[in-house]
């Protein structure tokens, strides 16, 4: 694994890479968000959940359509956020960034976090270790049909990430941002 920038000479807004992966997390959600076939190829194999009572009654193009203009939206404002001053990024990545589960908040090192799309009622999740107070690694993200993450087998592999980059920083011996900034210059 490795920890990188997403916008140069930028320390707040990480992304993991994985081993194996042609992307950094950040790069590789946005681009199958905004990919029709893999959307497409998503929504057919979860056709089920998609028609659940929760989304009401849509159909896989109009799916695709929603989460690719959500995702260009939420790109847009992760950029706009980073061309922020200093202070007041920070203060927008603490609105954009949510506890992952209320019962289970922390004040710990590596809190995890989630952002959600940019509509009331989003597909998209983007999933976060907070780091310190100003630093989020982004660890991955899914399109999300269902109540819990634990129903489906892409949302529990996203659970999974977010325990192997807490893992990965404890491995090495990192516990704040200072740690990470250090890994990042190595």
């Amino acid at each position: 694994m490795e920890i990188v920038r997403i916008y140069e000479d930028e320390d707040c807004l990480l992304a993991a890479f994985y081993e194996g992966e042609e992307d950094d997390e950040f790069s590789r959600l946005f681009e199958e968000w905004t990919d029709i076939e893999k959307l497409e190829k998503f929504f057919s194999e979860n056709e089920e959940d998609l028609q659940r009572h929760h989304w009401g009654n849509i159909t896989i193009e109009e799916a695709i359509f929603a989460v690719r203009k959500e995702a260009i939206t939420l790109r847009k404002r992760f950029r706009e956020i980073s061309e922020e001053p200093s202070k007041e990024r920070v203060e927008s990545f603490i609105k954009l960034f949510k506890p992952l589960d209320l019962r289970l908040r922390n004040n710990d090192s590596f809190e995890r976090k989630k952002v959600y799309g940019t509509i009331r009622r989003s597909f998209l999740r983007m999933y976060a270790l907070r780091i310190g107070t100003e630093m989020y690694l982004i660890t991955g993200g899914a399109i999300k049909l269902t109540d819990t993450m634990q129903e489906r087998k892409h949302t529990r592999k996203e659970l999974d990430k977010l325990e192997r980059c807490k893992q990965y920083f404890k491995d090495l011996g990192i516990i704040d941002e200072d740690g990470v900034i250090d890994l990042l210059e190595i």
